[in-house]
C-alpha cells in the first residue's frame, strides 16, 4: 500500500493511473478499479496478481516490469506461479 500511495502521488501530474491489488480485499472492487480507465501502474501481491489474471481483469500483454516479490520469484524459477505471469525466455 506504501508502494502504491506513493506512486499515485508521483504519477498524478502525468495523468498516469495507478492502482493496488492485493488479497483480503474484494476483487469485485479491484477489478472495477481496473475497469475504471487507463491504468498504467499495477502495484499488486504476486497472488492477487495470478488471481486477476485468470480471471482475466489483467492482461499483460503491453510492457512489464516486475519488481518486488513477483521478480523474485520469477528469479527463483518457480514455474508454477510465475509461468502463468510471465512467459519464458
Amino acid at each position: 500500500m506504501q508502494t502504491s500511495d506513493t506512486l499515485v502521488a508521483l504519477t498524478k501530474p502525468l495523468k498516469a493511473r495507478c492502482v493496488c491489488l492485493y488479497g483480503g480485499a474484494s476483487k469485485d472492487d479491484q477489478s472495477a478499479l481496473l475497469k475504471g480507465g487507463d491504468v498504467r501502474i499495477i502495484v499488486a501481491t504476486p497472488g492477487r496478481l495470478i488471481d486477476m489474471i485468470n480471471d482475466k481483469a489483467v492482461s499483460l500483454d503491453k510492457s512489464v516490469l516486475p519488481l518486488g516479490a513477483l521478480s523474485e520469484i520469477c528469479l527463483a524459477d518457480f514455474a508454477i506461479s510465475s509461468q502463468g505471469v510471465l512467459p519464458r525466455p
